[in-house]
């Protein structure tokens, strides 16, 4: 008869584990590196990829607008300091009467031939000139075209002086209102 063992069913029965057997674990381990490498290589293969593709797009830059875009940021400081000046000057400018060319082409077509400006000047409404020529007629026709013209009111003729066979003149006068208001525009 067979004995019976009443602490059997406390007894626990000895399992192998599988990783007690070497060969398991030798296995287990070959298997975990054969699949860190496929994936390492993969990344690998993934990187090598991006960097030709970046590559391909630093390569399709055109160097040339880089330096231009370099050059413009390098003299933008200094564009703005001209920028302010210049600003500065235009106000400046803005307060100061100027004489726009067409009066002066307007004043130069009454001068006959051989009449020479040696000095001129205009302000807002008034003007005076000095110059020379040969001929005292000549003085005379200047004074009468610029009547005529229409651009100037009153034409005082200062003074006739004969030296060396030339006549040296000054006259002033003031611009009619036409022209003083079309100057204000």
């Amino acid at each position: 008869m067979s004995r019976i063992n009443y602490f059997s069913p406390y007894i626990k029965e000895n399992k192998v584990s599988p990783l007690k057997s070497r060969g398991n674990v030798i296995l287990l381990i070959v298997i975990l590196a054969v699949v860190a490498y496929i994936v390492l290589q993969v990344q690998v293969y993934l990187l090598k990829n991006d960097i030709a593709e970046n590559k391909k797009v630093i390569e399709s830059l055109n160097t040339g607008k880089i330096v231009e875009v370099i050059d413009t940021k390098r003299h933008v400081p200094l564009l703005e300091k001209y920028y302010k000046l210049v600003s500065v000057l235009s106000n400046d400018l803005g307060e100061e009467d100027i004489i726009n060319s067409s009066l002066l082409e307007r004043i130069f077509v009454t001068v006959p031939k051989d009449l020479y400006f040696g000095g001129f000047n205009i302000e807002k409404s008034k003007w005076g000139i000095a110059g020379y020529t040969d001929n005292r007629k000549k003085i005379a026709e200047f004074e009468h075209n610029l009547k005529k013209s229409g651009i100037v009111e009153k034409i005082h003729l200062n003074n006739i002086e004969l030296d060396k066979g030339q006549y040296y003149f000054g006259i002033e006068g003031t611009f009619s209102e036409e022209v003083v208001e079309h100057a204000n525009q």
